[in-house]
């Protein structure tokens, strides 16, 4: 029930699991997406640490080396520090999945040697990152970047892209712009427009048509996220 309920990929079976599963541990967001509903969940509602610990040492005897922390905004878990302290007592490596947003307030992180930090960054420019991400943060993001970087050079940090028409017709200026920011790898993901995940409990015909306009045609100026 542990492994089905939060771990979130395909793969995870009784006998075996991924190398590095992501591991969802809260369902809470501060970043209004247009493709998920994360953030209009408005309770409290994250996995407690000992339930994940359990999880940690049952994945790891599945073949686990390492896990990724994603969410919801994993920076808002209250107790991602003790998090991150039952996975290093068990050997196994850390990977956070963040927006970016809270980086700044929790530079603790450093004293971690966090394997990778992975950043979600849809686009190149804040009029792109604000119409996906649905905030005027894109700037915010990069000078979290830029003072992790300072901070501790050597630590890994990637972007994750959600893959829409813009990425799509603009592919190898995209790779460029995330290089010459100094990136240590860039990984892209599909744009789910049908599917009932990312706490969409209501991805009717209309939202699914609109979530494929960023895929195929020029969006609205005005999304269906809805009301906050």
């Amino acid at each position: 029930e542990i492994l089905s309920g939060l771990v979130g990929s395909e793969m995870c079976i009784r006998d075996r699991s991924p190398i590095t599963p992501i591991v969802h541990i809260i369902q809470n967001c501060n970043s209004p997406c247009i493709m998920c509903d994360c953030w209009k969940v408005k309770e409290k509602n994250f996995h407690n640490c000992n339930i994940l610990k359990k999880l940690f040492y049952d994945l790891k005897n599945k073949g686990a080396l390492s896990i990724m922390l994603s969410g919801g905004e994993p920076l808002m878990h209250p107790d991602l520090e003790a998090i991150i302290i039952s996975l290093k007592d068990l050997d196994l490596g850390c990977e956070l999945n963040t927006n970016g947003l809270l980086l700044h307030k929790n530079l603790w992180l450093l004293e971690y040697n966090i394997d990778e930090i992975v950043i979600s960054m849809d686009s190149t420019s804040a009029e792109g990152y604000k119409t996906i991400r649905g905030l005027n943060k894109f700037n915010l993001v990069w000078q979290n970047f830029d003072k992790i970087k300072t901070i501790k050079p050597e630590q890994n940090i990637g972007i994750r892209i959600t893959v829409t028409k813009e990425i799509l017709y603009n592919l190898q200026d995209t790779i460029n712009f995330f290089l010459n920011k100094g990136v240590n790898y860039i990984g892209f993901s599909p744009l789910d427009t049908i599917s009932s995940s990312f706490s969409r409990t209501n991805n009717n015909k209309n939202r699914s048509k609109y979530l494929s306009c960023l895929l195929y045609t020029s969006p609205s100026p005005r999304d269906q996220r809805g009301s906050r």
